[in-house]
């Protein structure tokens, strides 16, 4: 059976059984009617039941004894042997697992993490670091950082790049989390419907279960809008105002500024950087033109499969090593498996960059700083007009940027841009054959290479 990847982050441990997430299920636990409630399920019932509910007992995996001991469990280990067993229940059988964990996780947690997949006769493989499972890119002239967000705390990791890429360092900072960041969102959108209905939702708990259950789907909703209309529903009364995307940002501006310092105090002077973002925080409104202005830094969005791919990998490199449950810090660049399946041992980071973007049979040079993409006409050279009865495009809709021999594709107007097909979040790492959509009807560029041509850096 093929290993299955196990992500420790308590903003949802994921099981993926293949690429696809088999179960997400966020630390949240809930005693309600003297019933345990684990996952989704817990997190449901958050705001309902805030003084039977628990949610940093990830972050604080010990012994030590909960604030208020429950029926579920006196420690915080209990609690998150709870949460396992309600994922294993939950699961088509138990799969042998590979086991992720953030860098800062320490020797006592892991001893208690590995004792309670034991206990529950959960067979695993190896436990491996999430930072150097998630990169499978080289950062060429860079040093290479993977950032990634929990419920209470953002974990900044830096990696060796050698022969192997092998985890160096990490720091933490309990300045920003996801929870600090909801509750934020969460007064904002209250003070929105304040002022709109004189309805408060942190006045009725059912309600602000709602607001609280709907702010993720919200927030999906702004990627593509600039403004939308929320409502809630108590009765047969229906409250409803508008909520736009500065809003958001604007209120998660106080945490983002700490996550800033944070970086700018950890990250190198006067040596570029490439920092990798973590789906959950690379997800963050807002975030990612913050993280641009850090000095000499590159971001990039890492790959959605990424984790699994190396957790296949490093599982098959680790074929009959005996009964001892290894913990790997490193692995290899070049994969036999990435070579059997494409038929050559080149990893993604060594596609080539394009040079050119190809539209309606003429060649668009791409040269430093970069190339934009809109409606707007222009003689800028640096700038791709689409126009031709195409709507639904923005003056600047989109930006293909170079830099350091890299080139990334920005999705700077924030409208929809597909790239190979998929919609594009906020930026994406591109090489020769991608082809990015936009518009409609949808038009199609198709990135190529010249040959003796350089995009330049």
């Amino acid at each position: 059976m093929p290993i299955s990847l196990l992500d420790i982050n308590d903003i949802g441990l994921t099981v993926f059984s293949g690429k696809e997430a088999a179960l997400v299920s966020p630390g949240f636990a809930c005693m309600d009617e003297g019933t345990a409630y684990f996952g989704v399920q817990g997190e449901a019932r958050v705001k309902l039941l805030p003084t039977n509910s628990e949610y940093h007992f990830w972050d604080r995996l010990s012994m030590d004894a909960l604030d208020q001991p429950t029926a579920m469990g006196r420690s915080y280990a209990d609690l998150a042997y709870g949460h396992l067993a309600s994922m294993a229940a939950e699961l088509d059988g138990m799969p042998e697992l590979l086991v992720a964990v953030p860098a800062d996780l320490e020797r006592d947690q892991l001893a208690l993490l590995l004792g309670m997949l034991q206990r529950l006769k959960w067979p695993v493989a190896a436990v491996a670091d999430a930072a150097m499972l998630a990169c499978r890119n080289f950062a060429q002239g860079r040093k290479l950082y993977h950032l990634e967000s929990h419920l209470h705390r953002t974990v900044l990791t830096e990696l060796d790049q050698g022969d192997q890429l092998r985890l160096k360092a990490s720091s933490t900072t309990r300045e920003i989390g996801l929870m600090r960041l909801r509750e934020a969102w969460s007064d904002t959108i209250s003070r929105l419907f304040v002022r709109a209905t004189r309805f408060d939702p942190h006045h009725d708990a059912a309600i602000e279960q709602q607001l609280y259950d709907r702010i993720n789907p919200w927030l999906a909703q702004l990627v593509e809008e600039s403004e939308i209309e929320i409502d809630l529903v108590r009765d047969e009364s229906r409250f409803a105002t508008w909520l736009d995307r500065d809003s958001v940002v604007k209120a998660a501006a106080p945490q983002y500024r700490l996550l800033i310092e944070f970086l700018r105090e950890q990250l190198p002077v006067n040596q570029p950087v490439c920092l990798e973002l973590g789906p959950r925080i690379a997800g963050l409104p807002g975030l990612l033109p913050l993280l641009e202005e850090l000095p000499d830094c590159i971001t990039r969005i890492g790959q959605a499969t990424a984790m699994y791919d190396s957790a296949v990998e490093v599982a098959a490199a680790l074929a009959g090593n005996g009964d001892q449950v290894p913990y790997v810090n490193s692995k290899a660049w070049f994969s036999l498996i990435e070579a059997q399946k494409h038929d050559s041992a080149l990893h993604d980071y060594q596609r080539q960059a394009p040079t050119h973007v190809l539209f309606r049979a003429r060649a668009h040079a791409l040269a430093a700083p970069g190339l934009s993409i809109g409606n707007e006409q222009t003689t800028d050279q640096h700038h791709l007009a689409i126009d031709d009865g195409v709507t639904g495009i923005k003056p600047v809709h989109c930006r293909l940027l170079c830099d350091s021999g890299q080139v990334f594709l920005d999705n700077e107007g924030g409208g929809p841009v597909r790239l190979n097909g998929k919609l594009l979040g906020e930026r994406a790492a591109v090489g020769v054959g991608d082809k990015i959509s936009l518009g409609n009807p949808e038009t199609e560029l198709l990135l190529i290479s010249i040959a003796g041509d350089d995009h330049g850096s």
